[in-house]
């Protein structure tokens, strides 16, 4: 997704590669956008806030 369609308060699906129990897996996770910024975008997941950049978004970042 092009961070030009982010949307402030909108919540967008994650789609990444990690490494879970010593395995590299595909997951997925609901992430929020609170703010947009030069750099990328900062999203809300869980607990936790996420800083993601310009690549990152066109790469695991997808409107439901």
């Amino acid at each position: 997704m092009d961070k030009e369609k982010l949307v402030v308060g909108k919540t967008y699906l994650r789609r990444r590669k990690t490494v879970y129990a010593g395995k590299e897996v595909e997951a997925e996770s609901w992430i929020k956008c609170i703010q947009i910024t030069p750099a990328g975008a900062v999203f809300w997941s869980g607990d936790n806030l996420l800083k993601l950049t310009d690549e990152e978004i066109k790469k695991e970042v997808t409107a439901p």
